[in-house]
């Protein structure tokens, strides 16, 4: 990626020096949709491919998110993303076209997160403290104006942390001036001789920045704390905070918390019980999302059989489960019903208002000589997109090829919009109406032979490049891992259609591309006759 270091208030000056329309059209306008009229596609890239893919399901926990979308008052859109010393903020206009990206220092070297609240943005550092020393700064929580101007932090020191954010994916909350902080951290040395990870619970005044309540010591669910924590979900109404987490051990399960905002915990319900012995890490479940309606707490995820039969299949299916706000009850509904034929990945939640929401994921199927690690799961695979009731009800039900990835959709006017970055350094937005998901269904990107054949990276020539992409990917393949392209890309690589991406492919690319580079004019598909 290419950037440069600029000031927040220089940008803010080329952000309203012009306007711009968007051209995405809909079922209304009378055109037959395909997948291009929901995708605004950018070569800027990002770090790293953000794609959830359903290998991670073999992991306890995903780890800290770096993927973040958010829209200004401008109608701008910013991704933020931390790369090893800095944070880097890539802008774009309300059509989606890149602009620019910026970079801030990061002030503590372990990135945590990115929260984008109504008036402030925050950030969440963190640095490690081996010595347990409980002097030592191990939180900063970092308050920026939308200019990216620092205006304030706070700071939590030693908190019974010896690493924070670790093995979790810490997360914030604003809500009537107070900023929540849920996360996870390896604690001290305990009598065991061994560092135990655990929830680690945040309160802070968002106007001033002082620590309201912070509590990271061993105790019990009775006080909100959750051992082993794998993923953290924090939320608030107008009289409580909510927690999610996943925990193997105490409790063991998906447990759902109700807290006074000092902190003070008022009950809690295990709403997904996990079958197994206190404290082995794997749990067979992953979560995705954590949502209030008027009256529940709503979480998303993927799941194994909660039981001895089926407890160590790799075979996940998509779950939510809706918690009574006061804790008394709560119930567990799934929305698919795959045995071995389909692998799920971790969905995401998006809450459209406090009865409607939406739940993603992406599916791939297996055919019956795939091994599991060998799954190739950018092909026969899809983004499936449900929209439910707070009761559970199913609103609308498609599939598409859109991508589902680590950014949490936003909801933009009648919109959800998110995006996907490949390791291609491609960067994909997609955007749908919620109000009418069904006009989405079945859409698939289409590939043109004549055009695309052998231009892997797709840009209009066929050359060394192209190659180049297609011996690495035979290079990761070979060797047994994920492979990268996504459909159009390993149509356009398998130049012999034999089905299979491989050195000979690299070799045809290579021989027309000596062709075209000495006078040859014919399109490669005519040139292979």
């Amino acid at each position: 990626m290419k950037y440069g270091k600029i000031t927040a208030i220089l940008l803010s000056a080329a952000m309203v020096s012009g306007t711009y329309a968007s051209q995405w059209v809909s079922a209304e306008s009378g055109d037959t949709l395909t997948m291009e009229d929901i995708i605004v596609e950018d070569d800027n890239g990002g770090i790293t491919s953000n794609i959830i893919t359903a290998y991670e399901n073999n992991n306890n926990s995903h780890g800290v998110n770096n993927s973040y979308l958010y829209q200004d008052d401008d109608g701008w859109y910013h991704v933020v993303s931390a790369a090893e010393e800095s944070l880097l903020v890539a802008n774009y206009r309300s059509d989606l076209s890149y602009a620019i990206t910026y970079e801030l220092s990061l002030e503590l070297p372990v990135w945590g997160g990115f929260y984008c609240g109504e008036e402030y943005n925050y950030c969440l550092f963190g640095q490690s403290n081996s010595e347990e020393n409980d002097n030592a700064e191990v939180i900063r929580v970092v308050k920026y104006d939308k200019l990216w101007r620092r205006i304030g932090s706070a700071s939590i020191y030693g908190s019974n942390t010896v690493m924070p954010f670790y093995a979790g994916t810490p997360r914030m909350y604003e809500k009537d001036g107070m900023l929540y902080v849920h996360t996870s951290h390896l604690m001290y040395t305990s009598d065991d001789g061994l560092n135990h990870q655990a929830n680690h619970q945040i309160h802070i005044d968002a106007d001033t920045m002082d620590v309201v309540y912070n509590y990271g010591d061993v105790m019990n669910i009775n006080y909100g704390y959750v051992s082993h924590s794998f993923d953290q979900y924090v939320r608030a109404d107008e009289n409580y905070v909510y927690t999610a987490d996943l925990g193997d051990a105490y409790p063991r399960s998906v447990a759902v918390c109700r807290k006074m905002k000092n902190g003070i915990m008022k009950d809690y319900n295990k709403a997904l019980p996990i079958y197994g012995s206190i404290g082995n890490n794997y749990t067979g479940v992953s979560l995705g999302g954590f949502e209030l309606s008027d009256d529940k707490c709503i979480v998303i995820g993927n799941s194994v059989v909660q039981n001895e039969a089926n407890f160590n299949t790799d075979v996940r299916n998509i779950f939510i489960t809706l918690t009574d706000k006061d804790m008394s009850s709560s119930e567990l509904i799934w929305l698919t019903d795959y045995d071995d034929i389909n692998r799920v990945s971790r969905p995401k939640l998006v809450k459209i208002d406090d009865n409607t929401f939406i739940g993603m994921w992406n599916e791939y199927e297996v055919s019956e000589s795939d091994g599991w690690f060998n799954l190739v799961e950018n092909e026969g695979s899809n983004c499936r997109i449900v929209k439910f009731n707070a009761d559970g009800e199913i609103l609308e039900d498609i599939t598409n090829d859109a991508r589902i990835s680590d950014c949490d959709p936003i909801v933009v006017g009648d919109e959800i919009i998110w995006y996907m970055t490949e390791d291609n350094g491609k960067t994909t937005f997609f955007h749908m109406e919620y109000d009418n998901l069904t006009q989405y269904d079945g859409l698939e990107y289409t590939f043109d032979a004549a055009e695309r054949l052998g231009d892997v990276d797709n840009d209009d020539a066929v050359n060394s490049s192209d190659a180049s992409m297609v011996l690495t990917e035979y290079a990761l393949t070979a060797t047994g891992h994920t492979p990268t392209f996504d459909k159009n890309e390993t149509l356009a690589a398998d130049v012999n259609e034999d089905g299979s991406v491989d050195s000979s492919d690299a070799s045809t690319i290579l021989s027309y591309y000596a062709y075209t580079a000495t006078g040859g004019t014919e399109s490669l598909l005519d040139y292979l006759g």
